[in-house]
């Protein structure tokens, strides 16, 4: 093994393990796998531990990440567009839309579209730019970054998707988190937006 690698393994009274692993550059999973089932653990526990180590738990292999995207993408446009009807084509008859934490949402398509209408109708100049996506099942966690002109003014807004899809490939939930600042931001340098 190329790496430095600890691990310590203790064996609860339940018969379950719980890995703690502290390493420096490369961890080999197979060796840790192996470890696992040499200290007693099954195979499950083993493949848990490993795919707890590689955030593979949080972001299972879906089929569908071609379809989030395509979504996505048609949300930028529509946003660009400042289109309340195409906004509204992406959500379900019954969608929630829920754009601030501590405020009733809009629930419905139609009261999504008059939202987009209202809110859309200052802006300009609209670039609006994702992170990576989190992907479980039929929810994804994505981050955003928006830099436009309200009023004629710059601002930039950083902010937070979490959607929840209907089997359609519509969204039926959207709950967004954001920030704003005046004037225009560029997103770090250690954020992966495209």
């Amino acid at each position: 093994m190329t790496a430095y690698t600890v691990w310590t393994l203790n064996q609860m009274a339940a018969g379950t393990l719980v890995l703690t692993c502290v390493f420096a550059g490369l961890l080999c999973l197979n060796e840790l796998r192996r470890s696992v089932r040499r200290l007693g653990g099954d195979r499950q526990t083993a493949d848990s531990a490993s795919r707890y180590l590689t955030g593979s738990h949080m972001t299972p292999e879906v089929t569908n990440h071609a379809g989030i995207a395509n979504w996505l993408e048609r949300y930028r446009r529509a946003w660009i567009d400042r289109n309340a009807i195409s906004a509204g084509e992406l959500f379900t008859a019954d969608a929630v839309y829920r754009e601030q934490p501590f405020q009733a949402p809009f629930v419905g398509r139609q009261a999504i579209e008059q939202y987009w209408a209202t809110v859309t109708a200052t802006q300009s100049d609209i670039e609006l730019r994702y992170g990576p996506l989190i992907v479980s099942g039929h929810q994804v966690a994505v981050e955003w970054w928006a830099n436009l002109r309200n009023g004629g003014a710059p601002v930039t807004l950083a902010g937070e998707f979490f959607l929840s899809f209907a089997e359609s490939g519509l969204c039926r939930e959207l709950r967004e988190y954001w920030a704003f600042t005046e004037g225009r931001v560029e997103p770090p340098d250690s954020l992966l937006f495209k």
